[in-house]
């Protein structure tokens, strides 16, 4: 069962992340950051939704990758939110909920 190139790969993969993972969560960790991940996660799933929608709604995009869409929200919720914590310095955890909120907010909208 070794012999199969997809264990391998999960294997390859599993140590990479059990690697950098620790690295990133106690960087996280030390910014009081830890939940931003919610957030960005919520954000991505609007990014979905929105690419799932353009792609149905239009003719034109037939060929919007939804994933792609996701990929961008993500970045841009995540630049949004360091941006948030630099504006209200001496509330740096707010930002995290204001993107959470925003991101399970708009999903209603996108999907009716």
């Amino acid at each position: 069962m070794i012999e199969l190139s997809f264990i391998e790969r999960g294997i390859v993969a599993g140590v990479i992340i059990g690697l950098i993972a620790p690295i990133i969560g106690s960087f996280l960790l030390v910014r009081r950051v830890s939940v931003i991940s919610e957030s960005i996660s919520h954000i991505t799933l609007t990014g979905i939704s929105a690419g799932v929608l353009l792609g149905t709604l239009s003719h034109w995009f037939t060929n919007i990758s939804p994933i792609l869409f996701g990929l961008l929200f993500a970045i841009i919720g995540a630049l949004l939110t360091e941006r948030l914590r630099t504006i209200y310095k001496d509330f740096q955890e707010l930002a995290i909920p204001i993107i959470l909120s925003t991101g399970i907010g708009l999903v209603p909208f996108l999907l009716v």
